[in-house]
């Protein structure tokens, strides 16, 4: 069940009905009821998968936190990680590794073999839940998180917490269980917050992401548009499908979750407006980067400096290595590491000559005027953002062949055609009300700058916004992207 079908919304307002009714233990009883009901309603066999990490990283928090010496310690944390790695990979990667070491084979000319699959469907939400888990056991392993939970109740409903368990946020339990443990209060003005949060998230869903899906399709799934021009619009296009689809479900998570009580971390925060590569990566996906910087990058980092490596060249290194990971996370395609190791690369570059103020965002890297420092931040802006569409058109390629000839269409192929400027029209007219909410948050720094609005102004833009939905938006709704991965 989608959070774009109407079900889903008549059952959770009587689930907030319900909810609210309740005290903190009941609520957190049909938190849990109802977040594997939920899961239970796309595929009920991987509700038993869910329990193998929830039993496993529960018991081995409790272990580590009782064990005497450092290399317990140790075996148990690998324990638990071995296991919800050998869940991932085996779901997510064995099919992907048998293909390349058989490409592998018939590249050094042995006889080529057809490969043995496994006959498993992706679970969904996999990446996000066992990545949960594994933050879990690590921060207890390094004392981030003292005292490990002991009802396992608390630690199943965290793993499995519905508005979350489809594509995020990757929330952290340090966060997350002392909410679940303390009483929780309904505030009016929280809950309008968050009401809008919803219906600006099935917005950009309904609205602008599942328009513009077409015409991502249009040029990604056939690979037969030689146009410069075109292609560019279809990196353009998938660049907003991407953010609008997948920003869309984290307000809808974030909102869901403000509308039980609980305070999620943001996912997005304006990523168009970032001035250099890092600052994608502190905008865009914020779940996933944070995530993949405390738990991949500085032990990366780390472990090259006692290995006697150089700093400057052993951080690129671990930069690459880290960015590459986060490409595989989104599945077992050469393309996704393809995209990890080139945005890695320019968060090389940018460390490289950050010495030189080229990509900084500190106010005194130069001396500018205040006329002249707008301009300068707006030429940062579009050279980043085109940097970070580069990258999307990577992301979107069928293959790493595909990609190479999107590249070379842009750069020799490029001729504006009727077609291509009748697409970027349509691409303009979906997303244009997203361009002009974000470009006015930027400038006041208030994400809810439309609540402060008049009542009627308010009154307005959600009549508009609705009509839209229901008179150009997609019917029924289509999965969201992210919820694959």
């Amino acid at each position: 069940m989608s959070f774009t079908s109407f079900y889903f919304w008549i059952l959770f307002v009587l689930f907030l009905a319900v909810y609210w009714r309740l005290k903190c233990r009941g609520q957190n009883l049909l938190l849990l009821l109802g977040s594997y009901l939920f899961y239970a309603v796309w595929d009920w066999r991987f509700l038993f998968l869910i329990l193998v990490p929830t039993c496993v990283d529960y018991a081995c928090a409790i272990k580590i936190s009782r064990a005497e010496t450092k290399r317990t310690k140790t075996i148990l944390l690998w324990i638990a990680l071995s296991s919800d790695l050998a869940i991932l990979f085996l779901f997510k990667y064995c099919n992907f590794f048998i293909d390349t070491f058989c490409l592998l084979l018939g590249k050094m000319g042995m006889p080529i073999v057809s490969p043995w699959h496994l006959g498993i469907i992706l679970p969904i939400g996999i990446s996000y839940y066992l990545f949960k888990s594994m933050s879990y056991t690590i921060d207890v392993y390094r004392k981030v998180i003292t005292e490990p939970v002991r009802d396992f109740s608390h630690y199943a409903t965290y793993l499995s917490f519905f508005p979350q368990i489809l594509a995020g946020p990757i929330e952290r339990a340090v966060h997350f269980l002392p909410q679940l443990a303390a009483p929780r209060l309904f505030s009016r003005d929280e809950f309008n917050k968050n009401c809008y949060l919803i219906f600006w998230g099935l917005f950009k869903k309904c609205f602008i992401a599942d328009n513009l899906l077409p015409i991502v399709n249009g040029v990604f799934s056939q690979g037969a548009v030689d146009s410069g021009f075109e292609t560019l619009i279809g990196a353009y296009a998938a660049t907003f499908w991407i953010y609008a689809d997948f920003s869309g479900y984290s307000d809808i998570a974030i909102g869901l979750a403000g509308c039980l009580g609980f305070k999620t971390m943001p996912n997005f925060n304006l990523p168009f407006f970032a001035k250099n590569p890092s600052d994608i990566w502190r905008r865009w996906h914020i779940s996933l980067s944070g995530w993949c910087r405390d738990y991949i990058f500085y032990y990366l980092n780390r472990t090259q400096l006692r290995l006697g490596g150089q700093k400057a060249f052993g951080t690129g290194i671990a930069i690459i290595a880290t960015m590459a990971i986060m490409g595989v996370w989104h599945g077992a395609r050469w393309v996704f590491v393809l995209w990890g190791v080139y945005h890695g690369m320019l968060l090389c570059l940018q460390y490289s000559i950050r010495e030189w103020g080229l990509f900084s965002t500190r106010q005194d890297s130069f001396i500018f005027s205040s006329k002249v420092r707008p301009w300068l931040d707006g030429f940062k802006i579009i050279v980043t953002f085109h940097l970070f569409v580069l990258g999307e058109l990577l992301f979107c390629s069928q293959s790493v062949r595909q990609a190479g000839h999107f590249i070379k269409n842009i750069f020799l192929r490029f001729e504006i055609t009727p077609y291509g400027l009748a697409t970027l029209k349509a691409m303009f007219w979906y997303i244009g009300i997203l361009v002009t909410l974000e470009v006015m948050q930027y400038i006041r720094r208030d994400q809810f700058l439309i609540l402060k609005w008049s009542p009627w102004v308010k009154m307005f833009v959600y009549c508009i916004l609705s009509i839209l939905i229901v008179a150009s938006g997609v019917s029924g709704g289509k999965e969201f992207f992210y919820a694959r991965f």
